[in-house]
């Protein structure tokens, strides 16, 4: 925004920080503890920056919503002459029923009493989510990922948008694709494992090392700050990154943008939303098999992949396209 003239001013409410986002540029209420004197500062700097907007974008109903209703939605959405938008990213309105009947593997996990979404993704909460917002005259700003769970009854139009993400730390166009290494490396970060499906991908790679040793590496990534993870997949060859929730995330971006190799699943109603997607399209059931098909012919499907993976991420992805969009629908 900065580079199209735009001013702004980023926010977050998170109680739990990815590892994944570079929050240098964004205030973080809860940065080193949650308590009551950092809610209340939060919501004194928050109504500060109200008075000065033109546009109010939400990202995701897990923040300031559904904490702080009682307390910020009296003033948040009563000043006449501003836009409001929402973004949901996924778990906020994933309706089970829908995803159910498009995602032939959606139930492996789903079922399973240790899934990480099963007490909040209900058919019901994606309605109430939605129609929040909705009755308070927010215009829905949908990546593929939500499209199928959008009630068109609550939101008539909506603009599609891609997440705009980039690597947080700077690096020599060296390091950019393929590692120079004797191995092909493979990562694979679990951090919401059942939904992930990082069992079966972990199976898979031990199995692969155990095939191949001399040619495949295998890490799994946890408890990582945000510079470790980014080194990490910088390093890499191979991002292994969802095969059950049917849509790939930030993990998979910024492998995106360094020319890496993703393997993901993306069922074939978000596919028709993007064109020439470059990801290996992997499923719980095949991903030894797709794993395999790329190191027996490494050289040559690196080569291909790498590069419309970067293509693909500057098409969609790019922080500086992604704004350009936002900016043409907020001055809609």
């Amino acid at each position: 925004m900065e580079k199209l003239g735009v001013s702004y001013f980023a926010m977050s409410f998170e109680f739990n920080r990815s590892s994944y986002v570079n929050y240098s540029k964004i205030y973080t209420v809860y940065k080193k503890k949650v308590g009551l004197y950092e809610t209340i500062l939060g919501v004194f700097v928050l109504f500060y920056q109200l008075m000065k907007c033109d546009v109010i974008h939400i990202v995701s109903d897990f923040g300031i919503p559904s904490r702080l209703n009682r307390i910020v939605a009296p003033l948040l959405y009563s000043r006449k002459g501003i836009k409001y938008f929402i973004t949901f990213t996924g778990s906020d309105i994933r309706d089970p029923e829908i995803e159910l009947s498009i995602n032939p593997f959606f139930k492996h996990a789903y079922h399973n009493p240790l899934y990480e979404g099963k007490y909040w993704e209900t058919s019901e909460n994606s309605y109430k989510h939605q129609s929040f917002f909705a009755t308070k005259g927010f215009r829905l700003v949908a990546n593929p990922e939500v499209v199928p769970f959008v009630n068109k009854e609550l939101f008539r139009y909506s603009f599609l948008s891609f997440h705009p993400s980039c690597n947080t730390i700077d690096l020599p166009q060296s390091n950019s694709g393929l590692i120079q290494s004797k191995k092909v490396r493979i990562i694979h970060a679990p951090t919401s494992p059942v939904a992930k499906g990082s069992q079966y991908v972990i199976a898979a790679a031990e199995k692969l090392v155990k095939k191949w040793p001399e040619l495949v590496e295998f890490r799994l990534l946890s408890g990582l700050t945000n510079a470790e993870y980014q080194k990490e997949l910088v390093n890499c060859d191979v991002l292994v990154d969802q095969l059950i929730w049917g849509w790939y995330g930030i993990a998979s971006q910024q492998a995106l943008e360094l020319g890496k190799v993703v393997v993901c699943y993306v069922s074939d109603f978000r596919l028709k939303m993007v064109n020439d997607c470059p990801i290996v399209n992997a499923n719980i059931f095949n991903i030894f098999d797709e794993l395999e098909s790329l190191v027996s012919k490494w050289e040559y499907s690196f080569e291909k992949i790498s590069i419309e993976s970067k293509r693909y991420y500057n098409r969609y992805h790019l922080p500086a396209r992604v704004a350009q969009v936002a900016l043409e629908f907020y001055k809609q």
